[in-house]
């Protein structure tokens, strides 16, 4: 099948409506992507309002940024002050621009959550706490059964085309760190609360960042700034985008299943309808087969339902036609019978010269009309006889060639050649039959031939059985009436051709007799236009 023709089709059509799924992922990506945005809002919010808290409790306690915590030994402080920090290389990178104090550490170290980090810096810019890191912490996680395996297998790695896997440590260089720090705080101390986001060192990730100042009375003396990566916006992110791309395979893959077991169905009804349809009526327009009803109460067993009554009435119509050949002849004979004898007893009384004239013309139409029955009758009785008839083993050739001999006498106006095959052929066959089939080409033959042709019968041995062929020059057949030539009560008779009653019943003969011989009958032209062919195949 082609592949435009399979668009065409139901099956194709229904694949087509079936992609509509692919929509899926695209408004669920959208709908995540959404959902991170608000994520990151929420979060930035939450850092705020962290913010907001830590300067509320930092602030009117000036005591905390004064220097009197600090001891004699300075370096001895600064040096545990460092390796106690969470974030011991921001530290170091500070160097004297680290001021811990004791107490602000603390609180800090109280407040502080995992892969948070928060500064205290006072109004010289002094680094006054430090605490927490921005790096998450290392949790042990089960080993993945079966299902795991395929899932981090499948989906895993469609995922991370999509969105990267949130980092566990965060890259940074610590001198950008804390520029990036001292930026928002240099506004923080202007008395600009100020969010701000900045990405990570390796792209993988972004760190969210508030500031908010600390106030002692109306007066700035220092500013609180709290950090955070945003690993749980991208954890959720990527469980929710994991989790719908597994739906979404889940409802694509049973989708794409029931579109197309549907369609392979529907199609299946279709295509067996179709099948019925032109199985039940053949070549020439017979009856021979049925449709059978369908019990579903859509609209395709509707349409079998009424293809079955259409063909059930058809039926009927073909059986009453096929009939009337031999009703018209029962019923013609009595009237005709009468006629007949009311002229013989006419002819016997004393009639004027006139009269005898009227009298012959109706003894020729009542001759033409016994003609006309006889040969109605004679279909009528071939179906029969053909039914009740054995059949024998016989010589075709013999057959044949017999056969035309009787025509060179029957026509002496037309000249005869047969053609037979190099060795004899025998067929189980119904000779009787095969003559009277022969008769009527023959007859059709000298009737539509050109004066002074021969008409060619031919035999031939073919790989199914054997080939009689019967050929007259004349006038062509014209493409119409070639397919209707052997249906009952059809003649098709042009100039030149004789113009006797005909019923169109001989050519009907032929195909019967053929038929009952598990044959067929055809005609066609002559390559050459000149006349044509009558071809009759029997089969072994």
């Amino acid at each position: 099948m082609r592949l435009s023709a399979f668009f065409v089709s139901i099956r194709g059509k229904l694949l087509l409506v079936a992609l509509l799924l692919l929509l899926i992922p695209f408004i669920g990506f959208r709908f995540v992507q959404q959902m991170e945005q608000l994520l990151l809002e929420g979060q930035q919010q939450v850092l705020v309002s962290a913010a907001k808290l830590l300067s509320a409790t930092l602030s009117d306690r000036p005591q905390l940024f004064s220097a009197q915590g600090l001891s004699a030994d300075a370096e001895r402080l600064k040096l545990l002050a460092l390796f106690s920090s969470a974030d011991p290389e921001t530290a170091a990178q500070l160097g004297g621009a680290y001021v811990p104090s004791d107490e602000i550490e603390k609180m800090l170290g109280v407040v502080a959550k995992p892969a948070t980090r928060i500064w205290v810096v006072d109004a010289h810019a002094r680094v006054r706490g430090l605490a927490g890191n921005l790096h998450a912490s290392d949790e042990k996680k089960a080993t993945p059964g079966l299902f795991q395996q395929l899932y981090t297998m499948a989906i895993r790695p469609v995922v991370r085309l999509l969105a990267s896997d949130p980092a566990t440590a965060i890259s940074e260089d610590p001198a950008d760190a804390t520029r990036a720090v001292m930026s928002q705080v240099e506004r923080a101390l202007l008395g600009q609360p100020n969010a701000v986001s900045r990405p990570s060192g390796d792209g993988r990730a972004s760190v969210m960042s508030a500031a908010q100042p600390v106030w002692q009375g109306d007066v700035i003396i220092g500013a609180v700034v709290v950090e955070e990566a945003n690993r749980g916006a991208q954890s959720i992110t990527l469980a929710a985008l994991e989790s719908l791309l597994a739906m979404t395979l889940v409802v694509i893959i049973v989708g794409f299943g029931a579109l197309l077991i549907f369609a392979w169905r529907l199609a299946f009804r279709v295509r067996r309808l179709q099948h019925e349809a032109e199985t039940a009526i053949d070549q020439q327009g017979r009856i021979r087969g049925s449709i059978s009803g369908s019990s579903a109460g859509d609209e395709i067993g509707a349409l079998s339902l009424s293809l079955e009554a259409i063909l059930q009435r058809l039926s009927q119509y073909n059986h009453y036609l096929e009939q009337m050949a031999g009703r018209l002849s029962h019923e013609l004979r009595t009237p005709v019978a009468v006629v007949r004898s009311s002229l013989d007893n006419l002819r016997s009384t004393a009639i004027s010269t006139e009269g005898a004239v009227y009298v012959a013309r109706a003894d020729e139409g009542v001759q033409r009309l016994s003609s006309l029955i006889a040969r109605m009758s004679e279909a009528s009785r071939l179906e029969s006889m053909l039914v009740g008839a054995d059949r024998e083993r016989c010589d075709m050739v013999r057959l044949i060639a017999g056969c035309v001999e009787g025509y060179e006498l029957a026509y002496p106006a037309s000249r005869f050649l047969f053609v037979p095959p190099p060795k004899p052929v025998a067929m189980n066959v119904i000779a009787d039959a095969i003559a009277q089939m022969l008769d009527k080409l023959v007859q059709n033959a000298v009737d539509f031939a050109r004066a002074d042709s021969t008409i060619k019968v031919v035999l031939e041995k073919s790989a199914d059985g054997v080939c009689i062929r019967v050929e007259n020059k004349g006038q062509p057949l014209a493409e119409a009436a070639a397919s209707t030539l052997f249906t009952s009560m059809v003649s098709s008779r042009g100039e030149g051709a004789d113009t006797g009653s005909h019923l169109g019943l001989g050519l009907y003969i032929v195909r019967v007799i053929a038929e009952h011989h598990d044959g067929h009958a055809s005609a066609r032209n002559l390559d050459d236009g000149s006349g044509v062919r009558f071809e009759v195949l029997l089969s072994a």
